[in-house]
């Protein structure tokens, strides 16, 4: 299995991920869009922080009333860092509803206050994680060490995307590259590395 459905096979079978998070795929784009963990964010706020950009895997979701009559979502989200609870109120929910789906990965601007050692968290913006990693990924590096993964990684690699793709030829043993740019502009999110990195005869994805 590619690392997203293990991850999640391990989540509905244990009820937490066993071999990594799913958000682990995205660390180099996150360390380049500056997100913060929950656990620091947390820690942030006990120290009077009051607003953060984190990632999050959202794991439970919940709709309920309000005394007003309005209704509410109350989210279970992860990171590598530990699982929390964040609310949103009814505009923010009818905006981001769809995206905020039971195993979607995104990307959350989030207000929080302390009370006591609890730390309760507000969801104020949402984005599809893919979209915003798009916006900072410029293309991929795809390494080999022969020809035979071509013909596949030819029919999976989509046009019409942004990012530019160069192949990577591994030889004498790994001690010398040589680098081809593939002409064209592809989709290089994060998912599409993931599943080329899958593929047999490609030893490594390379984001940049």
């Amino acid at each position: 299995w590619p690392a997203g459905e293990r991850l999640k096979r391990e989540f509905d079978a244990a009820g937490f991920f066993l071999s990594g998070h799913p958000l682990d795929a995205y660390a180099g784009v996150l360390a380049k869009m500056r997100t913060q963990t929950w656990a620091d964010f947390a820690r942030g706020v006990r120290a009077g922080a009051t607003h953060a950009k984190l990632a999050a895997t959202v794991l439970e979701r919940q709709e309920r009333r309000t005394k007003s009559g309005s209704k509410m979502g109350i989210f279970t989200l992860s990171d590598a860092s530990g699982q929390y609870e964040a609310i949103i109120f009814q505009e923010g929910l009818n905006q981001y509803r769809d995206m905020l789906e039971k195993g979607a990965n995104v990307l959350l601007t989030l207000q929080a206050s302390a009370e006591g050692e609890e730390v309760r968290a507000r969801i104020v913006t949402a984005e599809p994680l893919e979209r915003a990693a798009g916006k900072v990924q410029k293309g991929l590096r795809i390494f080999v060490r022969d020809a035979a993964p071509l013909k596949a990684l030819s029919a999976r690699l989509k046009g019409g995307g942004e990012g530019e793709v160069s192949l990577v030829l591994m030889v004498e043993a790994g001690k010398r590259e040589v680098e081809v740019r593939l002409p064209g502009r592809y989709n290089v999110g994060v998912a599409v590395g993931g599943a080329l990195k899958a593929m047999p005869g490609v030893v490594a994805v390379e984001h940049v």
